[in-house]
């Protein structure tokens, strides 16, 4: 997977989770919006993405290594 795909992923993933605060605004009855629920969708969609750049990432490499 390239770092382009997977930072676009990232921001398409932080897109949806503002496009769902809006929709509960919107249009649920029984739901309300909430930036902080925003904040921290997009703060967890950072840390899925420094974890996997510093931990999954390494083991993706140190397992080619083995593999070769």
């Amino acid at each position: 997977m390239s770092a382009k795909s997977i930072y676009l992923f990232v921001i398409i993933c932080i897109f949806y989770g503002g496009i769902l605060e809006i929709f509960q605004a919107l249009i649920f009855s029984h739901r309300s919006a909430d930036y902080l629920d925003f904040i921290a969708n997009s703060f967890g969609c950072i840390i899925a993405l420094i974890a996997y750049e510093f931990k999954i990432k390494k083991k993706l490499r140190d397992w080619e290594i083995y593999k070769t």
